[in-house]
């Protein structure tokens, strides 16, 4: 990253190269070293929670939802693949504990000279120059250590997860002693599948002693000193970015250039990673079962299908006409809503028949859609039947997900307009 890069905030990725320059008469205005030389006054955020769905961790990463699908990674720093999000979506639960500190803010206000491409079309802008710039640096570190357990007893489930939020989150004076909160976590951690991922950008190697396991204890210790490693040893952890349209040099040029604004796209995004990454693990336990079925250690059986009215609904209430009558009480006025035919309701989703010969044409019509067809243009899927107990209904089942995936993938996709405001 450097100073002046165009960015886009919503994908989180880097653009061209000095969109935004200092002017001819400008000099450099950073205050780094007059910072330096006044002493290092922190800024420090802790946070020790209990995690409800991979959105929350993200959120601690400020990764943006836009970042997640399209990269399927947790950072972007290069190791994002240590915090797995198929382990903490089919986890039990999961325990995180973050820390942030900002030592100072870098900020050059010399850039103010905007640079223009010439012949550039307007609808090109956001791919080229992306919705802002790069104008300084936040200097300091981020930890965040997560503890991911699956509960080896499912009958007893709700009873480990109680003790578990106790041991890890409750007050000691709720149970009879420090011996018995520490006899409770080692037991926890011992008897279920658990899964430790720590990671930090500055705050030096001295967090834990080397021959030191991962722990609940050395976590948190190393939180708690984490600060003060960070005031001897900090990095740039974060850009800080101005918007294109904060310059009087890119509004000298005239209305011909308009980025994208991604301001209010944040909530819908974050729903669309939460689909995405249910659609990735189904997809995933299809294929280990697919490999069970044809192994021979299981079965597949037809199960009654009784949802097939609550989806040709969620189909209709998607439409225009029925949103624009729905009451203020969230409902909708029977003598507003439209006279759909029976033909056009048939026509408003996608069918999926229970057969072997259908599994197979729904797993080739899904491949060619998403090479020939825009994905915003396909209408909704909705399965009206169960699927074959069959590898091809399996296989089919598999394709719908990625293919649901895809269509998640161009929502996100800046070009496509999908989430811009």
């Amino acid at each position: 990253m450097k100073l002046g890069s165009g960015f886009n905030s919503f994908t989180q990725e880097l653009c061209i190269d000095h969109a935004v320059v200092r002017a001819e008469d400008s000099k450099p205005d950073v205050t780094e070293k007059a910072l330096d030389q006044a002493g290092v006054a922190q800024s420090v955020a802790y946070k020790t929670s209990i995690i409800d769905k991979v959105t929350d961790v993200t959120d601690a990463l400020n990764i943006n939802a836009a970042f997640t699908v399209k990269y399927d990674k947790l950072n972007a720093d290069g190791h994002g693949g240590l915090m797995n999000t198929n382990t903490i979506k089919s986890s039990d639960m999961s325990f995180m504990i973050s820390v942030k500190v900002v030592n100072q803010i870098i900020m050059d206000h010399s850039l103010t000279k905007f640079v223009p491409i010439n012949g550039l079309r307007p609808n090109n802008f956001t791919s080229i120059y992306g919705d802002s710039f790069i104008s300084g640096f936040q200097e300091g570190g981020d930890f965040t250590a997560l503890i991911s357990v699956k509960v080896s007893d499912r009958e007893q489930l709700e009873s480990v997860k109680a003790e578990a939020k106790l041991a890890f989150t409750g007050d000691k004076l709720q149970l009879t002693g420090d011996g018995d909160i520490e006899k409770s976590k080692k037991d926890f951690l011992a008897e279920n599948e658990t899964t430790i991922s720590v990671s930090w950008t500055g705050g030096g190697q001295d967090l834990k002693k080397p021959n030191e396991d991962w722990t609940w204890d050395t976590m948190r210790a190393a939180a708690l000193k984490f600060p003060e490693l960070v005031a001897k040893t900090a990095m740039r952890t974060h850009a800080i970015l101005t918007k294109y349209a904060a310059l009087k040099s890119f509004q000298s040029i005239g209305p011909q250039y308009s980025p994208l604004s991604y301001e209010h796209a944040g909530n819908y995004a974050t729903a669309l990673q939460e689909a995405y990454l249910d659609y990735k693990n189904i997809a995933k336990n299809i294929q280990v079962l697919a490999f069970d079925v044809v192994n021979g250690t299981q079965n597949l059986t037809t199960k009654a299908f009784d949802h097939k009215d609550a989806a040709e609904n969620a189909v209709k209430a998607s439409k225009p006409a029925l949103l624009a009558s729905m009451t203020v009480q969230g409902g909708s006025n029977p003598s507003e809503r439209p006279n759909d035919s029976a033909s056009s309701d048939e026509d408003s989703f996608t069918a999926v028949k229970a057969s072997d010969a259908a599994a197979g044409s729904a797993t080739k019509a899904s491949n060619h859609d998403s090479e020939n067809t825009t994905l915003k243009d396909v209408q909704p899927l909705v399965i009206e039947a169960p699927y074959p107990p069959t590898i091809f209904g399996l296989e089919a089942a598999r394709v719908h997900c990625r293919f649901m995936m895809n269509r998640i993938v161009s929502e996100l996709t800046p070009s496509s307009g999908g989430c811009s405001d």
